[in-house]
């Protein structure tokens, strides 16, 4: 009877032995698993943190950069482009301005079959001088043969009326004065003048004079220098 006991309790001890085997191999194979779907879980975290990463990290910041600086080009490119075509048009306009101004600048010559001086002709009215060049300095009257001639006196400048208001002469005296004459005015030299209003009618030391329509061009000539003193523009009938 004590063998027979002996034998069960063997037996009890590998049965217990046995089960907490399986025990600690089920529990390994859980632990296992449980790591496996942790790796897997993790891994595929990673995988998600690095496919964010690319969609919003560095890689994803130069290549919109990249986007915005090359479409910044474009449109850098397009602005300078446009800027180029204004400032060509305002070139092109600014020079035609200028051309034009100049062309404006430009004296003129005398013409003898409308002789002019100072912008004014014989037989213009008080009221169109006054209104080209604005109210005068002085003014007096002095008689003369042909009657009074009222004179308005302006800086350089001075033009004679007469009783109906009409011009009668205009007289420079000053070099800042452009008489319209080319480039003859006040203070150059005879050869100048010869040379620019051509040939005159008449032709002296003193005087250099030159015949219009309804007008005379003349000129006086400081013999001393060889200079124009001052030059008057008066009608002749």
């Amino acid at each position: 009877m004590k063998r027979k006991k002996g034998n069960n309790s063997t037996r009890m001890t590998q049965w217990v032995a046995a089960s907490a085997l399986v025990i600690l191999l089920s529990g390994c194979q859980i632990t296992d698993q449980t790591n496996v779907d942790s790796n897997h879980n993790d891994n595929a975290n990673v995988k998600d943190e690095q496919r964010d990463a690319t969609k919003n990290g560095p890689q994803n910041t130069y290549l919109n950069d990249s986007t915005v600086v090359a479409n910044a080009g474009n449109i850098k490119e397009q602005a300078t482009e446009s800027e180029t075509d204004l400032e060509a048009s305002s070139a092109k306009n600014g020079s035609t301005s200028l051309e034009k101004s100049k062309e404006n600048d430009k004296p003129d010559s005398w013409n003898s079959e409308l002789p002019k001086l100072h912008g004014i002709s014989i037989g213009d009215s008080n009221e169109t001088v006054v209104d080209q060049y604005g109210q005068e300095k002085d003014s007096y009257s002095l008689e003369e043969k042909s009657g009074k001639i009222h004179i308005l006196e302006y800086d350089g400048f001075s033009v004679g009326f007469d009783d109906n208001g009409m011009v009668q002469f205009v007289e420079v005296y000053d070099s800042s004065i452009q008489p319209g004459l080319m480039d003859v005015k006040v203070g150059v030299k005879s050869e100048k003048a010869l040379e620019q209003l051509g040939k005159p009618d008449k032709h002296t030391d003193y005087q250099l004079a030159y015949e219009g329509s309804g007008a005379m061009l003349k000129l006086d000539i400081d013999p001393k220098n060889n200079e124009v003193v001052s030059m008057k523009l008066f009608a002749v009938s």
